[in-house]
């Protein structure tokens, strides 16, 4: 199945980690960028700045993703299509190698009333007229913490937060 975008995103040096390999923090960051890409060429792009938010991430790493200088190519496909949300596909490759795959969901917010919104027509008739069955992800089940579980604080930095003001998914 032809997917609905192939964006490619550079691997930057500064995205390494101590394994000397992508983080896998960088590769979410990867979709991300795929994924405004793909809104913002499209006629839905003002819904990037009205409120899209990430409700759902799943990702499978499947290979390390590393340092060449080469980008690394994001299929984008769009899955189901609901109301007021939306579902994204990915799979992400280096040197025609599949390293992730992954979904997001993503939900139509309106700030100002601090709830979903639906979609008009048009929105969801663009990402209805590109969208297409996913192929299923692995099953992830609930997880909980048990007894020997520790919480730690962290504190917000200002890197954290989006164009939005709050602390961004990736």
């Amino acid at each position: 199945m032809r997917p609905a975008a192939v964006i490619r995103v550079p691997v930057r040096w500064v995205d390494l980690d101590a394994q000397g390999h992508v983080n896998n923090a960088v590769v979410a960051d990867y979709l991300q960028e795929a994924r405004v890409r793909f809104l913002l060429d499209g006629p839905n792009a003002q819904l990037l700045g009205n409120g899209t938010l990430v409700v759902g991430h799943q990702v499978e790493y499947l290979a390390p993703v590393l340092f060449r200088s080469d980008p690394v190519e994001v299929r984008l496909w769009v899955g189901d299509v609901g109301a007021s949300r939306f579902t994204i596909g990915y799979e992400v490759l280096q040197d025609g190698v599949p390293v992730a795959r992954a979904r997001t969901v993503l939900c139509i917010f309106d700030f100002a009333q601090g709830r979903p919104r639906r979609m008009t027509p048009e929105e969801r008739g663009w990402f209805v007229a590109h969208s297409s069955p996913l192929e299923p992800l692995r099953h992830v089940e609930r997880w909980r913490p048990g007894p020997s579980a520790f919480a730690v604080p962290l504190s917000v930095r200002w890197t954290d937060l989006d164009a939005y003001g709050h602390v961004n998914n990736v």
